[in-house]
């Protein structure tokens, strides 16, 4: 358990690696999820060397020992603080990795799905103030998996995949956690800008009812055409406390 644990924490201080208390809140998120899929790639690329050396297959091993040395890149960068530099890196490690091994290994390898998925997370990757860089680097990785679908993987693979369901397993699990990341990301704003919404129309009811008798405000939050009463008659005492201005 005790193991577990220190793992946990390890994973955690790799997640929040170039988070500091200078940090722009809304560029922690972003930073925390290009450190955690720089770790889970990381994790995949070092299963292609294991794989690639069992399998007798020098070309996965040198693919995965690569891939390793661009994702420790990718972590110091972000622990300098240079988060944009860090996410546009990794866009294109990644795609010059699934392009390599859809051209060694073919459809097998799975590449295609993963690039496909490369569209969509420039968007979670750089922070809204870099949204030029998701849009570039979203636009490159469909160009990319263009080019291996249409291009690459009809003129076959140069080598036979070793362990191919495992390598598709692995491409799968990684579409996933990306499609996935979408959207729990959109759920989660959503949310937030309900919560947002929610607090401003209480703060707004409240100064409406410091001002306006609850029946008077109802109707003026209903867009009524009329909304003070009607009364035939009424008496209206006007006073003034002399000496009173003074004073107040």
């Amino acid at each position: 358990m005790q193991l577990v644990l220190s793992l946990g924490r390890r994973i955690m201080r790799g997640v929040r690696l170039g988070v500091t208390d200078q940090t722009d809140p809304a560029d922690v998120k972003h930073i925390m999820l290009v450190n955690g899929l720089t770790l889970a790639n990381s994790t995949i690329a070092a299963l292609w060397v294991a794989f690639g050396l069992i399998n007798a297959t020098p070309a996965l091993a040198i693919v995965g020992a690569a891939h390793i040395v661009s994702m420790a890149l990718v972590l110091w960068l972000s622990s300098l603080g240079r988060q944009a530099l860090a996410s546009a890196w990794l866009n294109v490690v990644g795609n010059c990795v699934l392009l390599t091994m859809g051209w060694l290994f073919g459809a097998p390898s799975g590449s295609q799905y993963l690039l496909l998925a490369g569209v969509v997370f420039p968007f979670l990757a750089f922070a809204p103030r870099h949204r030029r860089f998701a849009w570039l680097f979203s636009a490159v990785g469909m160009a990319c998996f263009v080019i291996l679908n249409d291009l690459i993987l009809p003129g076959g693979a140069v080598l036979s995949a070793p362990s191919a369901w495992l390598m598709q397993v692995g491409q799968y699990a990684t579409v996933f956690m990306v499609f996935a990341a979408v959207g729990w990301w959109s759920q989660r704003a959503t949310a937030a800008t309900e919560q947002l919404l929610q607090r401003e129309r209480e703060r707004s009811d409240s100064l409406l009812l410091n001002i306006l008798p609850r029946t008077i405000a109802d109707r003026l939050k209903s867009d009524e055409d009329t909304i003070a009463d009607n009364h035939e008659h009424a008496t209206v005492l006007f006073s003034d406390l002399v000496g009173f201005t003074p004073l107040s």
